[in-house]
């Protein structure tokens, strides 16, 4: 076996390696927020959105959500849904940290 042959499989062996970890690498998982006819905020790190399920807003009316910033002025966002509406619609981002989103309904 010739050096150059060994040196090429330990380099292909390591590029393999690298691109297992890579594919691998974990991504950012959401944290629900309390849930309101079906409905809730959702935060990431320093992103955040209010979401339905599936099958939607349960309520016809207004969905308020609080996205809570650490040591900055929180974010909020009033959605107005209709029975089965599960858009996702996203709030402003914190520069910071999101430690919460907190989701109400205001009626219609």
């Amino acid at each position: 076996m010739s050096r150059i042959s060994f040196v090429t499989k330990i380099a292909v062996t390591a590029a393999f390696t690298v691109g297992a970890a890579v594919a691998v690498a974990p991504t950012a998982s959401a944290t629900n927020g309390n849930k309101v006819f079906n409905c809730w905020g959702q935060y990431f790190s320093t992103s955040w959105q209010q979401t339905c399920g599936s099958a939607g807003a349960s309520k016809t009316g207004l969905y308020h959500t609080v996205g809570t910033c650490t040591a900055e002025t929180d974010n909020e966002i009033t959605v107005a849904r209709g029975q089965g509406s599960n858009s996702v619609r996203h709030g402003e981002d914190c520069i910071f940290n999101v430690s919460s989103a907190v989701t109400d309904y205001t009626g219609g």
